[in-house]
């Protein structure tokens, strides 16, 4: 990773590139990886162009499309390298599986199926790929007892972790400190001004979702923060004191029945450390990031996501001295890539010595995401605030972050 240096008030930006491996040798052998859940848009949205930036490094893999209406589909829409003719039914393919030899997992289907599924293939010691949120609610603590009986082929996905703008505030995170002096509050969010885009429905039914939309996004908000509190040696379980829940709406739209948020606002601690944080689509802002205030000023780190922003990820230091200094990200990126690198290089077994992250860690951030959200729900009141479309959300205590270097 390059060095970077910090930019003022002048417009000079010098990019920070992707994470790149180490080991830049191909890795042989053929290798075969099932993809529940292939026609879902984490596959073509993320998985198919992050494989494209470290194809080179495994030439021989290969994916095994699986779908339930998979009569209806030709091998040509798959988006990733396959030796298949066709996709493969899911239930021929759980019925068969001598059929069908592989060598790893991937789970791009709704929470609800993450935890049979993942017994099943982890009871075969194959490396599991578990999308986030890795669990329902009320299965926390039967993932838990699966984690502990595999944490060397149980791969936890939270890509946020992996961008390329957190993993540098990370390898500082000391110089940063420093800087801001003792914390004192810790906010963040994930909130898009846009509403659940069609197809995703799913997201807001309880029993497939295990909650509303703060379980798509707030574990998202929640794994950043676990990583702060972590380094601060602070207790990674949250006393959560407030939760409120709130439906964005269009006129006339009628939300999916039993739907619990569209937004999510909630109010925490770790060992007295004030943490608040929201998420949820529908709302005025649109923003992805985390704020850590300090005795002595404040340090920002603004994520991005995969296209839709108005600005380039940055960190931004403020420590009340005029100007505010910027590192600025406009490679973008979500960290797909190296995700993705480091568990092909756990199906090749394979040592990720560039990892960011030991792979216990990457399982105890997203079971800590889920429990937080499960406490949160309790917490909060049964009914839903009801909020039209583009409002600002009446919370307790507002949290204002908004994207301060745009493009």
């Amino acid at each position: 990773m390059s060095k970077l240096h910090p930019i003022s008030s002048a417009p000079v930006i010098k990019a920070i590139p992707q994470r790149k491996s180490i080991r830049s040798a191909k890795v042989t052998g053929s290798k075969t990886i099932a993809v529940f859940g292939s026609s879902s848009s984490l596959v073509s949205r993320l998985l198919s162009p992050a494989f494209k930036e470290i194809s080179h490094l495994y030439p021989d893999v290969n994916f095994l499309p699986l779908s339930r209406d998979s009569g209806s589909k030709t091998i040509n829409s798959f988006p990733l390298p396959t030796i298949s003719t066709k996709w493969v039914n899911t239930s021929d393919f759980l019925k068969h599986p001598s059929d069908y030899p592989i060598d790893g997992v991937i789970l791009a289907t709704p929470t609800s199926t993450h935890y049979e599924l993942a017994r099943l293939f982890l009871n075969r010691r194959l490396p599991v790929w578990i999308e986030k949120p890795i669990s329902l609610p009320w299965q926390i603590d039967s993932m838990v007892e699966l984690f502990s009986q595999s944490p060397d082929l149980f791969f936890a996905a939270d890509f946020f972790m992996d961008s390329p703008v957190f993993l540098y505030f990370l390898k500082r995170f000391d110089y940063f400190m420093a800087q801001i002096g003792s914390p004192q509050k810790i906010e963040g969010r994930l909130v898009e001004n846009w509403p659940l885009e069609p197809g995703r429905e799913w997201l807001l039914d309880k029993s497939i979702n295990g909650g509303g939309l703060g379980m798509d996004v707030l574990v998202h908000v929640l794994a950043l923060v676990y990583q702060v509190i972590a380094r601060l040696n602070l207790p990674t379980e949250l006393c959560i004191e407030k939760s409120e829940k709130y439906k964005y709406f269009e006129p006339g739209d009628k939300l999916p029945p039993g739907t619990e948020e569209t937004y999510m606002w909630i109010k925490a601690t770790a060992g007295g450390l004030p943490i608040i944080i929201d998420g949820g689509k529908g709302t005025a802002d649109h923003y992805y990031g985390i704020k850590i205030h300090g005795s002595k000023g404040s340090v920002e780190i603004f994520t991005g996501t995969d296209g839709r922003d108005t600005c380039m990820p940055y960190i931004c230091l403020d420590t009340g001295k005029a100007p505010k200094k910027f590192w600025s990200f406009p490679g973008g990126g979500v960290g797909y890539s190296g995700l993705f690198k480091e568990f092909l290089d756990l199906v090749y077994h394979q040592p990720s010595v560039d990892a960011p992250y030991a792979l216990p860690a990457r399982a105890q951030t997203s079971l800590f995401t889920v429990k937080t959200l499960s406490q949160a729900y309790q917490l909060a009141s049964p009914t839903s605030l009801l909020c039209p479309l583009g409002a600002t959300p009446q919370v307790p205590e507002p949290i204002f972050l908004s994207p301060s270097l745009p493009n």
